[in-house]
């Protein structure tokens, strides 16, 4: 029976941190554009365009958002659209808008922002929440190996080291059959340590 960590993976992708999930996304768009070269160029400046990638040295022209936020990313969706709008005007960018967003959004929600981005700014919008990230999750496995990396470093698996002295001493410890034999073999076991 294949186990499925889709709800896992939504929570985690939910907790992320700005920089982490910026990671998640810049990993997805290499396996899913196919390319090495992606890179992030959000900033106060960025003209809408949070994620660039190129394929064979070429600059795709794309409108891409990444937020972490949850509350208040509508309006920061519509700054987004408008920018959007403006690319694909003055700049030749696609009409469309890719919009990344660390927390789940209700697919009601998703299609009344997808009908509005359509309807008052021409814009194809199209949603990768939490919950659409945590299921391409078993189609690419970039997204997988990113939260695994991440849950390998928040908690390491510590290895204990018994060098072959102190393994003797508890390896004669624990043949005693009750306490006081057991006091008697620690006074011998130590004994035989400094000897040996």
């Amino acid at each position: 029976m294949e186990t499925n960590f889709t709800e896992e993976y939504e929570k985690w992708i939910s907790d992320l941190s700005e920089s982490n999930f910026n990671e998640l996304i810049i990993n997805f768009a290499k396996e899913y554009y196919e390319t090495r070269e992606v890179h992030i160029s959000n900033g106060p400046y960025d003209g809408g365009i949070d994620l660039v990638y190129a394929k064979n040295g070429k600059e795709q022209k794309r409108n891409i958002q990444i937020t972490v936020q949850d509350k208040g990313y509508e309006r920061k969706l519509i700054e987004d659209l408008q920018k959007a709008q403006e690319n694909s005007v003055k700049y030749s960018y696609q009409k469309r808008l890719d919009f990344y967003i660390s927390h789940p959004i209700t697919q009601s929600k998703k299609n009344k922002l997808i009908r509005d981005a359509e309807v008052n700014y021409d814009i194809d919008l199209k949603i990768y929440d939490a919950k659409k990230l945590s299921g391409l999750a078993s189609e690419f496995k970039s997204i997988r190996n990113t939260i695994q990396k991440f849950n390998r470093t928040a908690f390491p698996t510590d290895k204990i080291n018994i060098d072959k002295n102190s393994k003797i001493l508890f390896d004669t410890l624990t043949m005693s059959k009750d306490t006081t034999q057991l006091k008697n073999d620690f006074i011998k076991s130590f004994i035989l340590f400094h000897f040996f």
